[in-house]
């Protein structure tokens, strides 16, 4: 922590730009032989997102990247946001309880 992430599938909403890390811009996509695309970065953006880490707070960024991971992402809180209504709705659709 920081991190840079590419701006590809899942990974850009898990960082703010310049506060908890940098994200990196892809170029192309490929398919892979996995039977997926893979995004190809920027090897110029990915040059510009380490040289803004470098020299940036790393410390504070390092910190505002914990708060926000325990902000949005703890374990307890998605549980507790998605799964369990998931859970019950599920419950009520099989066992109709």
């Amino acid at each position: 922590v920081p991190v840079i992430v590419n701006n590809w599938t899942s990974m850009p909403e898990l960082v703010k730009p310049g506060i908890t890390g940098e994200v990196c811009e892809i170029i192309s996509k490929r398919f892979t032989a996995l039977g997926s695309y893979a995004g190809i970065p920027s090897t110029e953006s990915l040059f510009n997102c380490m040289m803004k880490i470098y020299n940036a707070d790393r410390e504070s960024m390092s910190k505002a990247a914990r708060e926000y991971m325990l902000e949005d992402y703890d374990t307890a809180k998605v549980y507790a946001k998605h799964w369990s209504p998931f859970l019950r709705r599920l419950e009520l659709e099989i066992y109709g309880k």
